[in-house]
């Protein structure tokens, strides 16, 4: 894991129709109210590509004409449901955690996942998505218009979705062959997804430990000495010896260029004061050999 600071990126990889990962969501919502603070938390949504498919097959499970199908929901077969629902309800779960995210309110969002798992199970239709933002006091509508402005074109089936664009090439970038899974901080977890492993592995990349860290450290006999305030000032103080270190740098070469300076200063002066004297010397035999002929004549 990359060195830990004050807030780690956690990313859920999952889709609207997996039991599972809703089983961890409604899990890990307990610990949220404590961590939203340290975590930058982004859900990300699986999709296959099928542009081979058949027309028939893209107009029921896929959008933009086979690029972005849902996962397999074989099992839901019984109920009738369709991918493009699937699909729809990934995209309303995203758009309303970006608008409660960006009001302050994500914790909003986990109310309603928290809502629509007990009320509709893995199904989540677009009654129970309405009755579950009625739920968390939210608009549907506004939901829906941000789900309608991620198309490039007003036919869902065959105009570019940004969203789904932007983490299927994620999606790609990561090389996970399986979901649900978890990124943290970029890199993939690899273990059981649970609420206590997640937040276990959220805990070891945080510098300063929330309470609820230290609670679960308790609570589960981890071991977990606070840090020295040295060490935890360790990469402060790094910079503070580093700019000394340059301070010091500067101070020698300058005396060095001030010992160079005067060095050759003085060598120009004795080089001055030695052509005077040689020609004063010159300029005394002169005028002694001048007065001594002047004498013999």
């Amino acid at each position: 894991m990359p060195h830990p600071d004050n807030t780690v990126e956690m990313e859920l990889w999952y889709s609207s129709s997996n039991t599972l990962a809703l089983d961890f969501i409604k899990e890990f919502e307990k610990y949220m109210v404590d961590l939203q603070d340290s975590i930058d938390f982004i859900p990300r949504f699986v999709t296959w590509a099928c542009t081979g498919c058949s027309s028939n097959f893209k107009e029921r499970e896929c959008y933009c004409d086979g690029k972005y199908c849902a996962p397999n929901h074989g099992f839901m077969k019984g109920m009738n449901v369709k991918g493009t629902d699937i699909l729809t309800e990934d995209l309303r779960e995203h758009c309303l955690h970006d608008r409660l995210k960006s009001d302050g309110n994500e914790y909003k969002w986990w109310d309603y996942m928290k809502h629509i798992h007990q009320q509709c199970f893995s199904y989540i239709d677009e009654l129970c998505s309405k009755s579950a933002h009625e739920e968390i006091d939210e608009s549907y509508e506004d939901t829906m218009k941000c789900v309608d402005q991620g198309f490039s074109d007003p036919d869902f089936k065959k105009g570019e979705n940004y969203v789904l664009k932007k983490n299927a090439g994620r999606w790609k970038e990561y090389g996970t062959l399986y979901w649900p899974s978890v990124t943290i901080n970029q890199v993939t977890y690899r273990g059981d997804i649970t609420a206590e492993n997640i937040l276990e592995i959220i805990c070891a990349g945080l510098a300063s430990k929330p309470n609820v860290c230290l609670n679960f450290y308790k609570e589960e006999h981890i071991a977990y000495s606070k840090p020295s305030f040295l060490t935890a000032n360790r990469d402060k103080f790094a910079s503070v010896e580093l700019l000394i270190g340059i301070v010091c740098l500067l101070i020698c070469i300058n005396v060095v260029l001030i010992f160079c300076y005067r060095k050759c200063q003085k060598r120009e002066m004795e080089e001055n004061l030695s052509d005077q004297v040689s020609g004063a010397v010159s300029h005394y035999i002169a005028v002694s050999e001048q007065v001594s002929t002047d004498t013999r004549i």
